[in-house]
């Protein structure tokens, strides 16, 4: 069975800083933002020759409704979204997974009666502990570059540590936590769940480069 952490989907207060951030310090490159212009119903993907600047001052000004804004390096997917709160926090993440590993973890999600929602590209696992679960079904993972830059290590918090590693650990057939930091491996991503309060995790990056110091961002 195959499983790989490859997406973060993070809700923020100003997501053109987070991509600055992420863009200039990181190595990152924008995949793209899309949003609602002039109070369109549908959104739409914006000028890529927009910068950060101008995309918050159409924000500013009224004429943008941002929706997202999505960043990749290598094997990583990370997108930043406008929230509400006054902090940054973590949406969801996102695994590739094989046709194995992704129907039996939809009969288990399904058993623990979480809300699955099924599109026609990824899947949605909504957990009852506060954080959601995205699925792409992926077959060719073993061809994947292991050189390649990944997510090989993630730390967060939340009161529901025991509860959301039980239920992770089972949805993608991997090994059950240790008790107390409840570390388990998502595929090649050594995982340590803790039952703290924060808003964004701790994470590494494998295959060189600089790292993300999340400490550092609002």
């Amino acid at each position: 069975m195959a499983v790989r952490l490859f997406h973060l989907h993070f809700l923020c207060p100003d997501p053109m800083l987070y991509e600055s951030l992420f863009v200039e310090k990181l190595g990152f490159v924008r995949a793209g933002r899309w949003g609602y212009l002039d109070g369109a119903a549908e959104s739409s993907l914006l000028p890529a020759e927009w910068t950060c600047e101008e995309v918050s001052a159409r924000v500013k000004d009224g004429s943008l409704r941002l929706r997202l804004t999505e960043l990749r390096r290598d094997a990583v997917n990370v997108v930043f979204m406008p929230g509400k709160e006054p902090e940054a926090r973590m949406e969801h993440f996102g695994f590739l997974v094989d046709a194995e590993t992704y129907a039996k973890a939809l009969q288990i999600a399904k058993l623990r009666e979480c809300t699955v929602s099924e599109k026609a590209t990824r899947t949605f696992i909504n957990t009852p502990y506060g954080l959601r679960i995205e699925l792409h079904v992926d077959d060719t993972l073993a061809e994947l570059d292991k050189e390649a830059t990944r997510i090989s290590r993630i730390s967060l918090g939340t009161p529901h540590a025991r509860d959301l590693s039980s239920l992770t650990a089972r949805i993608l057939s991997r090994p059950p936590g240790e008790t107390g930091s409840w570390t388990t491996t998502w595929g090649e991503c050594t995982v340590t769940i803790h039952p703290d309060d924060d808003t964004l995790p701790n994470w590494s990056l494998g295959g060189g480069g600089p790292e993300p110091d999340l400490s550092a961002f609002p």
